[in-house]
């Protein structure tokens, strides 16, 4: 559906891209995907003091088991990263349902969290899109990582979506590493290899290259 509003736009004469990155799961804050929008309105502050409230408690618990199901496929879906445990651990420690959980670990902090979804057919056909950039969604980091995205990215595009699964071609997994992202947002000094342009150049091993971050691991 998306790939086709895509097209449809660029169609109309507004070119659409798009950037993805190749792991179905994501990084986030336990608040942002899971608490309903009018429960955070106003701040921290605003939203504990809703917590306090045993009817507004209530709803907020309902309408956050509600979210991760749609969105997670429920609370094994959920990974707290500064703890290292699935929400399904805490909340069999606490001995609480997936909401309850989550209010009460938000009540004492506001942890990271990685969130697992998508479809890896769906990931594929985007990775093909010929307008679709391969982007980590981080910055850059020299020491711990908190998601195998930050070191595992470009490595993991090119082992397993080159070398491994016939998906994309050395060259345009490069051009979409390099050239059209560059392009994209108007970086006109760099992205290809060309007299004049910035001489920001990475040699790898065909044979070899792979990532080696995981989500127990991400350093």
């Amino acid at each position: 559906d998306i790939l086709r509003q895509m097209r449809q736009a660029t169609e109309r004469g507004t070119y659409t891209a798009a950037d993805v990155y190749p792991y179905l799961a994501g990084q986030t804050g336990l608040v942002s995907l899971i608490i309903p929008g009018w429960a955070q309105d106003g701040g921290r502050e605003a939203m504990l003091t809703r917590f306090a409230d045993p009817v507004q408690r209530a709803r907020i618990i309902t309408e956050a088991e509600a979210a991760m199901e749609a969105r997670f496929g429920g609370a094994a879906g959920i990974y707290l990263t500064a703890i290292k445990q699935e929400l399904t651990a805490v909340m069999a420690s606490m001995n609480v349902g997936a909401g309850e959980a989550v209010v009460r670990l938000l009540e004492q902090s506001s942890p990271g969290i990685i969130v697992r979804f998508g479809v890896e057919a769906d990931l594929v056909a985007i990775l093909k899109h010929p307008t679709s950039s391969i982007a980590c969604d981080c910055g850059a980091v020299a020491g711990e990582a908190s998601h195998p995205r930050y070191y595992g990215t470009f490595p993991r595009v090119l082992g397993r979506y080159v070398r491994e699964q016939p998906v994309l071609s050395w060259e345009d997994a490069v051009r979409k590493m390099t050239g059209l992202p560059a392009a994209t947002i108007g970086l006109v000094d760099r992205g290809w290899l060309a007299p004049g342009m910035a001489a920001d150049i990475v040699v790898f091993d065909p044979e070899t290259v792979i990532d080696h971050a995981t989500f127990e691991a991400p350093t």
